[in-house]
C-alpha cells in the first residue's frame, strides 16, 4: 500500500483496499520421496533446492545458476532443479552441457504432478531481479507451502515478501542480485535443524491464514462492508 500511495496521485475520497492473494491449499496426493526421484532422475543423495515457473526474464536464472555453480564447489551435497519452459531454458541447457553437473532441468508438468514432485524436494527457490522499484509478490509461494517446502527468496528491496517470510517462519529472503548472499541463505536453510513435520505445520499454518480462498473472499467482503458504513 505504502508503494501504491507513494508512486500514484489518489484522489481524497478514493479508499484503498488491499485484496488477498489466494488460491488451492490442499496438500499434494503423498507419494514415497525416493520414488518420485527416481521417476524424474533426479538424485536421491543430495537435498535438492528447486524452483519452479517461467524460465524466462525477470526471475532471477542468471543469478540462481550461479549460485549452483557456487554450491558444486562449495556443497556437494546440493542440487538444483529447475521445472518450467520459457525463452532461457536453452542457457540451463548450455550450463548443463558445460558441466554444471548439479543442475537438472524438467519441462513443464501436469498441475497434481507437479505439486507431487515439489514434495519430494527440500527447498523452494525465488528470485527476481536488482535494481526495480516495483514490489511483487511470487505466486509459486502457495505451491512452495503446499509441498511443505521452506523458501529461500532474492526480491527487491522495497518488497513485503521478505516480511511474510519471517513472521511465518516458513523462510528466508535476501535482496535481489547477491548471488553470495543466496548460496548463504540456500545453505542456511538446508542445514536448519527443524523436522519436516515442523516445516510442515508452519506451511499449513501460513496457508489457512493468509491464502485460504475462503478466508480472502471473507476479507475482501469485510473490507467492502466497511467502506460502506462509512460513506
Amino acid at each position: 500500500m505504502a508503494y501504491l500511495k507513494a508512486h500514484y496521485r489518489l484522489r481524497p475520497k478514493q479508499k484503498v483496499v488491499l485484496t488477498p492473494l489466494s488460491g488451492e491449499i490442499a496438500p499434494p496426493t503423498p507419494c514415497p520421496r525416493d520414488l518420485v526421484r527416481v521417476q524424474h532422475g533426479l538424485p536421491l543423495d543430495r537435498k535438492i533446492v528447486v524452483f519452479g515457473g517461467q524460465i524466462t526474464e525477470g526471475r532471477g536464472i542468471d543469478e540462481m545458476l550461479i549460485v549452483a555453480a557456487i554450491a558444486e564447489r562449495g556443497r556437494p551435497d546440493l542440487a538444483f532443479l529447475f521445472v518450467g519452459d520459457g525463452r532461457l531454458v536453452p542457457l540451463i541447457e548450455q550450463r548443463i552441457a558445460s558441466g554444471l553437473s548439479n543442475v537438472f532441468l524438467k519441462s513443464r508438468l501436469a498441475r497434481e504432478d507437479y505439486l507431487v514432485l515439489l514434495s519430494a524436494c527440500d527447498l523452494g527457490l525465488i528470485a527476481t531481479v536488482p535494481q526495480v522499484d516495483s514490489t511483487s509478490f511470487p505466486t509459486k509461494t502457495i505451491d512452495y507451502l503446499r509441498a511443505s517446502l521452506p523458501i529461500v527468496a532474492a526480491v527487491e528491496e522495497t518488497s513485503d515478501y521478505a516480511v511474510l517470510l519471517r513472521q511465518w517462519k516458513v523462510g528466508v529472503a535476501v535482496p535481489a542480485g547477491n548471488a553470495k548472499a543466496l548460496y548463504a541463505a540456500v545453505s542456511e536453510m538446508v542445514d536448519d535443524p527443524r523436522t519436516d513435520a515442523e516445516f510442515a505445520r508452519l506451511a499449513r499454518a501460513c496457508l489457512e491464514e493468509v491464502f485460504d480462498v475462503g478466508r480472502a473472499a471473507r476479507r475482501i467482503l469485510e473490507s467492502v462492508a466497511a467502506i460502506s458504513d462509512q460513506q
